[in-house]
Parts: structure tokens; sequence; C-alpha cells
């Protein structure tokens, strides 16, 4: 987005499509009820795992309103999930079609509505949404490039209406974690430390946001993993099962701060749980599945169920990922190898044991 406010009396944008608009005015954010209900009943979806629902709802919103970027930044957002739960990126295209299309409507917007928060709001949660895209296909100079306008767009935005409490969410997640990577420089003036500041405005979005309270909650969960507060984080991702039943966007939190907090027998059960929920779903690699089946095994293994940690070891080596996917895997792979003659030896001690 440019800098320069001032706009023309007649200002031309061109769009992807080709269309030439005379102007363009916000959408009146908030205050459709219909789109209101269609945003949140999507974002549900997407929190559910309904990806062919959510993917419905939001190409309804485009059709009500193609010059509404709320369609295209939500179709996006849903898509990037999909991506991020399946480990499969095959989608691509189509997430960076909507992401620009939901940038080039917002910079309309706020090229010729100075003061409109939300279309702030939108323009910066794009440039986020595109920079950590691009930083997943380790396109790092441009993927930091576009998170630095992104945070400022969100900055501009809760300036312009102190209402848009969803900015807090990207502005609270980028301070917190922004200043944890550069702890070891905050002796230096240019990097403050900001974590306390961060994790303010996350609950500040957690509790007063519009669309982003399931995602602020989820946020908070990663927040307290990192501070070692695993009560915190297992309360917390509780709490949003209680609202959305079998999601993995809980889920995975949910086991990670059993596994990390020494919680062995709940991440091995949470974990298995997940694994579970893979295997409902028509895949194209198996990666997270050895990801949960690799945490079971080490968990068993620590909570001393020997035989259920070499079931799960078996289950890991049963799965067959693309090569790329295997290599990722190589360091479990080799550990599990260790692994399972560990849990052999043991059971082969305790066998004869148990017969005498």
């Amino acid at each position: 987005m440019t800098q320069n406010w001032i706009v023309p009396a007649i200002l031309f944008v061109f769009l992807t499509n080709g269309t030439v608009l005379f102007s363009a005015d916000p959408p009146h954010w908030g205050k459709n009820h219909v789109v209101d209900s269609a945003i949140k009943r999507g974002i549900d979806a997407t929190i559910l795992q309904q990806y062919s629902r959510a993917y419905s709802i939001f190409d309804s919103l485009i059709a009500l309103n193609p010059n509404d970027p709320r369609g295209y930044f939500y179709k996006a957002a849903a898509i990037q999930s999909k991506m991020m739960d399946l480990e499969d990126y095959t989608e691509g295209a189509d997430f960076v079609k909507f992401i620009r299309k939901t940038i080039r409507l917002s910079e309309v917007i706020v090229r010729e509505h100075s003061l409109d928060g939300w279309g702030y709001f939108y323009a910066g949660s794009g440039y986020s949404y595109f920079s950590l895209y691009l930083l997943q296909k380790k396109k790092y100079f441009k993927g930091l490039r576009f998170a630095q306008k992104g945070i400022g767009l969100l900055n501009k935005a809760v300036s312009t209406d102190s209402t848009v409490f969803d900015a807090y969410l990207g502005i609270g997640a980028y301070e917190y974690w922004r200043s944890r990577k550069t702890k070891f420089l905050k002796w230096l003036p240019i990097f403050p430390d900001h974590t306390k500041d961060g994790i303010r405005k996350i609950r500040l979005a957690f509790r007063k946001s519009r669309y982003a309270q399931a995602i602020s909650l989820n946020e908070l969960i990663w927040v307290e993993i990192d501070q070692k507060n695993w009560r915190a984080a297992i309360d917390y991702a509780k709490q949003g099962l209680a609202q959305y039943p079998g999601s993995r966007f809980f889920l995975w939190p949910l086991a990670e701060a059993y596994f990390r907090g020494g919680f062995h027998r709940q991440a091995a059960n949470v974990f298995a749980r997940l694994l579970k929920t893979y295997q409902t779903e028509t895949l194209s690699n198996h990666y997270n599945e050895a990801i949960c089946a690799y945490k079971v095994a080490m968990s068993a293994f620590f909570d001393h169920d020997y035989v259920r940690s070499e079931q799960y070891c078996e289950k890991f080596f049963s799965l067959k990922n693309p090569a790329d996917y295997q290599k990722r895997l190589e360091k479990k792979t080799k550990k599990l190898r260790k692994l399972l003659k560990e849990n052999q030896k043991i059971l082969a001690r305790i066998k004869p044991a148990a017969l005498k």
C-alpha cells in the first residue's frame, strides 16, 4: 500500500478482473447481519475441519458482493488452515489468488476512505497471511517485508478506529514472537521486550474481537506453552474443545501442552485421538499421522507403557510418505528405531518374569 493518501477527485482503480471502478465505498462492516453471521459460520466450519462447507459459505459472500474483501480474505484463511492442517500445499495457487484480491480491494477502500479502520484491518491481515505463506515457502526477504507492511497496516487500523479489536491479535502475536525470537538482543534499544504487551493485546482480541476470538484463544494456548505455563495452556485448550468438539485446532496444542509438560499418559491419549481424526481424511501424505504416532510412542515409553510404545513405533514405520516428507522425518525415524529396540528389550525381560 502506498503511504501517499492524496487521492484525485476521480480515482480509476483497476482490479484483477479488468473492471474499472470510479469509487469504492466500504462495506457496512458488522451492520449487515446476514454477512456477519455467514462469516462466523464459515470460521466455525474452518475450525471444525469442515473445509468444503467453509469454502461454500465464503464463495457465497464473494458472489453476494464481489467488491467486499471479506469473502476473499476468509476464503484464503480457510485454504491456509486446510493446507497447514493436512500438510498439503497443493491449493497454494488458490490461496495466493484470494489473498491478493483481499489486498487489492482493501487498498482501494483505504485510498478513498482514509479513516476506515476495517479497511486497514483487511489490508494488513492480507499482507500478514501472505507473509506466513511466503515464509513457509522459504521466501524470507519478501515474507518479512510483507510482515512489516501488514503490522504497519494493523496498527493503522487501531489508531484509526479503536473498536477494530480483531487487529490486536496480529499486532500482539507479532510483538510477542518477535520479542521471544530476539530475546538474546533485548539489551539493544532496537530490540525492546514486548512480550507482556503482546500477551495483553492477544487477550484483548480474545475478549473483544468480532471474528477472532477462537483464533486468539489458540494463540494464547501456544503463548502459555512457550511460557511453560502448562496448566493454563491445558485449561485454555479444553475451553476451545468445549466450544469446538473434535477440532484439531485445539487438540494439537492440548497434546503439545501435555507432552512438553511431562503429562505422559494424557499426551499419549490425545495424540492417539489426533491420529484417529487424520485416518478419517483423504490425505496425500501421512506426515501428521507419523508425528502423532511418534509422540504416542515417546509418551507411552515415558509412562512405562512399553506395549503401547512398541505398537506406535510399528505404526509409525507402517506409514509411507512421499520422499520429501520422509526426509523431514529422518531424525524421528532414527530415534524410534532405537526406541523400538529398547521397548523390545524391556518387554523381553518383563514377560518371563510375569510368567513366574
